[in-house]
């Protein structure tokens, strides 16, 4: 693992992935592309056997000085993300799944936002959704709910103190986002929503939360 220079970071981008060499440069290209805003790249590798660090290797040759890898056994998202969170030296947290990407400004709009508004601990929302924008309901999984009113993970930008003084992430098998974002509120911290179309989501992964959750009902059924 390389160091980071002693400057720290305005946000630290936590990403993890398992076995998506194929999808990685589109996201890791779209964060590199980002402007107006100092962050650090932290990449959670849960048990990967593709040609993952391969890929992630070039960025961290090209920004030694912005790039973590960290590769641990399969632990699945909320947990790994949770050995990022403990890891990141940002003022700011926020994600970045290794299927998705950051459209332009992304991160810049969101730290401004969490600037002008001190008061706010913790922002969600504003997705670009690619594919059915209708996945199954945390609460009620045969019945299924607009992407635009969950809580999506990749949206989470938040100061890191609101991560460490609840524990990250609990190891729920869906919807451990939502449950941040709640657990957030009754704490209390302030959460708010924005509506910037910037996180661009891709339902068409097969081996997506979402997609696997649906196949294994429809399996069950």
């Amino acid at each position: 693992m390389l160091e980071l220079s002693a400057q720290k970071p305005e946000v630290s981008v936590l990403m993890t992935t398992y076995n998506r060499t194929a999808l990685l440069p589109r996201s890791l290209g779209s964060l590199f592309e980002q402007q107006g805003v100092s962050f650090e790249l932290i990449v959670l590798d849960d048990g990967s056997t593709d040609e993952t660090f391969s890929v992630v290797a070039g960025y961290l040759q090209k920004h030694p000085d912005k790039v973590r890898y960290t590769k641990h056994s399969n632990r699945k998202p909320p947990l790994s993300l949770n050995a990022g969170i403990a890891l990141a030296q940002g003022q700011y947290i926020t994600f970045l799944d290794s299927d998705d990407e950051y459209l332009a400004n992304h991160l810049a709009l969101r730290l401004q936002f969490m600037q002008a508004n001190p008061a706010l601990d913790l922002i969600y929302g504003g997705l670009d959704i690619v594919g059915n924008a209708f996945v199954p309901d945390k609460d009620d999984p045969t019945k299924q709910v607009h992407l635009g009113e969950c809580v999506t993970c990749g949206t989470l930008f938040g100061k890191r103190e609101v991560f460490w003084a609840l524990g990250g992430f609990q190891n729920l098998p869906y919807a451990s986002d939502a449950d941040f974002v709640s657990r957030a509120i009754t704490h209390p911290f302030q959460v708010g929503l924005v509506h910037y179309p910037t996180y661009r989501y891709y339902r068409d992964t097969p081996d997506g939360i979402c997609n696997t959750l649906e196949a294994s009902q429809k399996a069950a059924n």
